[in-house]
């Protein structure tokens, strides 16, 4: 060895021995990262390493960890609304909008009392860009959600906060240039399940300097697969539709036209309405049919129920019996319910058969559910059969109890 490799080699030793000796006497910083980190393998990686810290916990980078609290196989399976729960870090609230979006926001049953998230589109549109390389045209927006053409902003409507605690246990470089993040995350919902302290893999690819999500899934054995399979369905109860689902899953039909309009539309149709709302004709009506003006009053046109029971359903409101506690309006065609509680059934799918001819059979337990002759069954097996349509939405057929269910 020549005389010069040597002293560079004896240079090099000398410089990680000082490295190393700092004692008790060195200042470490003060704060720590918001995620603990395990260290990563020694190797070299062919892309650099994602900041972690700044991934997870850094000042504006809430977006990986929401992210991470999902399960989702391709960027345009992301879920919006727990992506964007916190609202896009774009300030206002209920006094910083106009009077008609206001009143657009209170037409479609927004609270006065709980906070608003305001989401211009064009912000949506390139933070999904920038994290995941789709735009809003690529996914699915979530139903909960009222969007304003005036304004190009969506809104949605809550008063808590969502985030996940995320543990970096490891790294892999694939052959593809992306970059694999093994993830310890301590919430991670799928439909209506969610589960605790969960494996997942995270696939990154650098594009532009910066990193995108291409994929999260649960890691290779957890959950099993076939709770995997059953995402789906726990998306289609919840997301896809809304709570029209739930809320047939609450009560017990044989046929589609057993269904209890009653319950099935027990919290409205999203129309909001009070007795001051009321002209002095309908107010008779309604008060001569026993209803009472200190509970909540739910509108309910026939146009827009027989559009619901027509996409859900197959049939029109003609085709089922109008509930005795409704009252209508003629001259209107809109019926009114009087109550003042609110219901939705909690629901978890167990189980799942296809069939030929696009016929689905989900297995589920329901908290609560009405049977034919009016009485509620806690935590009832049920069994839910679907039907796949051409547009690939799913009607209902019926809604029964398990075989050992009495």
């Amino acid at each position: 060895m020549k005389y010069l490799e040597k002293l560079m080699i004896l240079l090099l030793i000398a410089a990680l021995t000082a490295g190393c000796a700092a004692g008790p006497e060195e200042t470490l910083p003060s704060a720590e990262p918001t995620v603990p980190v395990t260290e990563f393998e020694t190797e070299p990686a062919t892309e650099p390493m994602p900041d972690v810290e700044a991934l997870f916990g850094g000042e504006g980078q809430w977006i990986y960890n929401l992210a991470a609290g999902q399960a989702y196989e391709k960027p345009e399976e992301v879920d919006l609304n727990s992506l964007f729960y916190t609202g896009v870090d774009y300030p206002g609230s209920w006094g910083s909008i106009s009077d008609e979006e206001q009143d657009l926001l209170m037409r479609e049953g927004f609270w006065r009392e709980m906070d608003i998230q305001i989401m211009p589109a064009a912000i949506l549109e390139e933070q999904l860009q920038r994290y995941f390389g789709v735009g809003l045209a690529d996914v699915r927006i979530p139903k909960g959600w009222v969007y304003s053409a005036e304004t190009d902003t969506y809104y949605s409507n809550h008063n808590d906060a969502l985030g996940c605690g995320v543990t970096v246990t490891g790294r892999e470089d694939l052959p593809d240039g992306t970059v694999l993040l093994h993830l310890t995350v301590d919430a991670v919902q799928v439909g209506e399940d969610w589960y605790w302290e969960t494996p997942m893999d995270m696939t990154l690819r650098p594009v532009d300097g910066v990193w995108q999500i291409v994929s999260n899934v649960f890691a290779q054995g957890t959950p099993p697969e076939e709770v995997r399979d059953l995402a789906y369905y726990q998306d289609l109860m919840h997301w896809a539709s809304g709570f029209d689902y739930f809320m047939a899953a609450g009560s017990v039909f044989n046929t589609t036209e057993d269904l209890d309009l009653y319950h099935f539309f027990y919290n409205g149709v999203g129309i909001a309405a009070d007795w001051d709302m009321l002209n002095d004709e309908d107010r008779d009506l309604l008060l001569a049919a026993g209803f009472r003006e200190e509970m909540d009053l739910q509108m309910l046109p026939g146009s827009v129920m027989d559009e619901e029971l027509r996409q859900y359903f197959g049939l029109g409101l003609g085709d089922f019996r109008i509930p005795a506690e409704w009252a209508c309006d003629p001259e209107t065609e809109v019926w009114y319910s009087n109550h003042n509680d609110a219901w939705v059934p909690q629901v978890a799918v167990t189980g799942f058969e296809e069939y030929d001819g696009g016929i689905v059979r989900l297995y589920m337990t329901v908290d609560m559910v009405m049977d034919h002759t009016g009485e509620y069954v806690s935590d009832a097996d049920m069994v839910m059969t679907l039907r796949r349509m051409d547009d690939g939405s799913y009607q209902i057929i019926s809604n029964a109890f398990a075989l050992d269910v009495v």
